[in-house]
């Protein structure tokens, strides 16, 4: 795929969740560090604890209960993985390089799971990506650096910004733009948080090609907001 490189757009985080059919054995967690410590890219591991809501029967209500879930982490704690008995999360937090490098981790990380776990069905794929720009506070409105406009009373100044914008493309795949701003010292902080969705792919957990085409796919549409979501300005800083 043709894209246009940002040599100075610096992710804080990139991150990429596969839902699968819960797992009701808890020795996945010990099975798949024994597959991915070999490796020495995860050195480190601890329990972590995870809320559930049983949203199944109205009489029930939405009672929480704790399943169990790890994280197993790099040196310096920029990879991270997070286990849960219906998910996968692969982080890369900070000196993301580009899509090429992630999408090794992702397979990596996933194929291991799969090596460990009985084939089920996938439920849900998610692809996020977050920047945090530092601009200029003064002269700054918000379509300077974003294809987005607000209208707000000319009497008072720009306003911090807190605005979540859903795209649809085809059935069961959607965008999510996420804009917020936070004034600091010296500058407007914003984030732009992007995060591409496919619900229900109704594919196999094992289906390593159709997975990959899902994940290409995502990044390309993430890739396409951003372009299109940034302004030549903008653009013209971070390239």
């Amino acid at each position: 795929m043709d894209r246009k490189i940002f040599e100075n757009n610096k992710l804080v985080e990139a991150l990429c969740q596969i839902i699968f059919d819960p797992i009701d054995d808890n020795t996945i967690f010990g099975v798949y560090w024994d597959a991915i410590s070999p490796k020495g890219v995860f050195t480190q591991k601890e329990n972590a604890s995870a809320v559930n809501f049983n949203l199944s029967s109205p009489t029930q209500g939405m009672n929480p209960s704790l399943t169990s879930a790890m994280k197993f982490m790099n040196d310096n704690g920029e990879k991270l993985i997070q286990l849960h008995n219906n998910n996968i999360a692969i982080h890369q937090l900070r000196a993301y390089d580009r899509w090429e490098s992630f999408k090794q981790d992702i397979d990596f990380a996933y194929q291991s799971l799969m090596a460990s776990m009985k084939e089920s069905f996938i439920q849900r794929v998610d692809l996020r990506a977050i920047n945090v720009f530092e601009l200029p506070q003064d002269g700054f409105y918000l379509s300077r650096y974003f294809n987005v406009s607000l209208t707000h009373p000319e009497n008072y100044g720009m306003p911090l910004i807190n605005l979540t914008l859903e795209i649809p493309l085809e059935t069961n795949k959607f965008i999510v733009v996420r804009l917020h701003s936070k004034i600091n010292e010296k500058a407007m902080n914003v984030v732009v948080d992007l995060t591409y969705a496919h619900i229900e792919p109704k594919i196999k957990t094992h289906d390593l090609d159709s997975l990959s085409s899902i994940l290409e796919e995502g990044h390309h549409h993430l890739h396409d907001t951003f372009v299109n979501l940034i302004t030549e300005e903008l653009a013209g800083v971070i390239e």
